[in-house]
């Protein structure tokens, strides 16, 4: 804490200049540079020192520093002995768990806050790249420097912090780092009562924002409902995020979950964050689980039904809700309707561009639609933008299949052996293991995969596979999938 302090204290005299000061001091930056940031894009400099401004001087230096140099592309090297990374990519940032100070049963805050803060981000700086908050909080539970997290995540830039509940208030800490040389660019810490905690997390990504130059233009995609919640509902929707974020999306987790956002629910029936946040949360179990749970056709309709409402009462509230059309985009793909999925995972992703989790989605509807290659663009953007996160078992299984289909029996079996590691459709991984074994005449490990096919699906056969998907799928399937399994020993019927 004495650390932070030091830095505010220091940051805090730098900082508070008059305006007069301000204004030659952007004068001196311009005349001097004025060759380069002409070149570079004088538009962005000036956002960034307007919106260091009228968001408040105390983000005036950094912004105007981060942004001016930084993202211009003319900033000075930290330091001599720090080399770029050419794997860290330029201009990305992740957001890490937020430490929790005091009392343990308020952990969930910090998974929470990190959650939103990479959500507003998104929202708030169209052109940043933010890894997926799935494989930020993987490292809730590790301790690694900014220079691994920076080489580990691929990102130039972390949002580390803490926070503390005390006494009906919250307070945040937050600190921007260049990942490499460890520099802190910007520092910051926050106060309010414990009604006021979205406003709190808004407040904390608008700074952020300055600082990159385009909080100003982004303010009004901030959704003023949610932040009239009571305290009580706040903490059920941060308590329900974090435990369907935190615990791989099991059954156990997802009930959990569920619990939480129907209790918030009960307090305010129309808060979108609870309704999204349900939908949603419906959509992954019924595309994870239906089949593990043999629901009936009825039952899958019902269930399918009830998350579309909520998901529907949602978007009223929220229409820009990437979460919300990412999910609708997954009852689609359950009820078999390939090309109403794509519609609503294209909005997602032209209402979210950083929304990681949804070029999984994309790559796993085109797959479905016979487009291996365009899938798999996707699925590597997926791991791109989230390389820890921890669906990668269902995203490697999804690169089994589409290399099954481009008979790269090679690539497929690594995807799959990788796929194992992490949870996933286990009945899937070892379908698609036993073609490509079979393709590459290792019969015996093609019928073993195959046999643990069919105690996790009993009934499959190439027939069933055929009716279940879509006329472009089995026409590449035929001569790669289905010929596959038929050497393995799969009847037609």
């Amino acid at each position: 804490m004495t650390e932070n302090s030091d830095a505010k204290e220091e940051f805090s005299s730098r900082t508070e200049k008059p305006a007069m000061s301000w204004l030659r001091s952007l004068k001196s930056f311009v005349v001097r540079y004025k060759p380069r940031v002409q070149r570079l894009g004088t538009f962005m400099a000036t956002i960034a020192a307007l919106g260091a401004v009228l968001g408040g001087l105390t983000g005036y230096w950094s912004a105007y520093k981060t942004v001016t140099y930084d993202l211009l592309g003319i900033q000075k090297p930290v330091s001599p002995h720090v080399e770029p990374d050419p794997k860290v990519q330029r201009n990305s940032i992740a957001v890490l768990p937020f430490a929790v100070l005091g009392d343990p049963a308020h952990e969930y805050l910090g998974a929470a806050i990190s959650n939103s803060l990479t959500n507003d981000l998104s929202f708030r700086v169209p052109g940043l790249f933010i890894v997926g908050v799935d494989s930020a909080l993987s490292y809730a539970k590790r301790s690694a420097g900014p220079p691994q997290l920076g080489r580990e995540l691929g990102v130039q830039y972390l949002l580390l912090g803490a926070v503390q509940r005390s006494s009906g208030r919250i307070r945040v800490d937050a600190r921007l780092v260049e990942s490499q040389s460890s520099k802190q660019l910007w520092a910051e810490k926050f106060e309010g009562a414990d009604d006021d905690l979205f406003q709190l997390q808004d407040f904390i990504s608008s700074r952020i924002a300055n600082s990159f130059g385009v909080a100003l233009l982004r303010q009004s995609t901030i959704d003023a409902e949610r932040r009239r919640a009571t305290p009580e509902i706040t903490d059920l929707i941060l308590r329900a995020q974090a435990e369907f974020l935190l615990n791989n999306r099991s059954l156990v987790s997802l009930a959990a979950a569920e619990s939480l956002y129907r209790q918030a629910l009960e307090l305010e029936q129309n808060n979108s964050d609870a309704l999204i946040g349900l939908g949603n949360l419906l959509a992954v179990r019924l595309s994870l689980y239906r089949f593990s749970l043999k629901m009936t056709p009825d039952q899958l309709a019902a269930a399918v039904a009830d998350a579309r409402n909520f998901l529907d009462r949602g978007l009223i509230l929220n229409p820009r809700s990437a979460i919300a059309h990412n999910g609708k985009g997954r009852l689609y793909a359950v009820e078999g309707k390939p090309i109403e999925s794509l519609r609503e995972h294209e909005m997602a992703r032209s209402v979210d561009p950083n929304y990681a989790v949804n070029y999984h989605n994309l790559g796993a509807v085109e797959l479905s639609l016979g487009k291996p290659q365009k899938a798999l663009e996707y699925l590597e953007e997926a791991i791109l933008r989230s390389p820890r996160d921890p669906a990668i078992g269902i995203i490697q299984m999804h690169m089994a299949r589409a290399y099954v289909l481009l008979g790269r029996w090679d690539d497929a079996i690594e995807a799959a052996t990788k796929a194992m590691v992490s949870p996933t459709d286990m009945a899937t991984v070892q379908l698609n293991l036993a073609a490509a074994y079979a393709e590459k005449g290792q019969l015996d490990s093609a019928r073993s995969a195959l046999l643990q096919t069919k105690e996790l699906r009993p009934g499959i056969s190439i027939s069933a596979l055929r009716a279940a998907n879509e006329p472009a799928y089995t026409e590449l399937a035929q001569k790669t999938l289905f010929e596959g399994l038929r050497k393995a020993g799969l009847t037609e019927d």
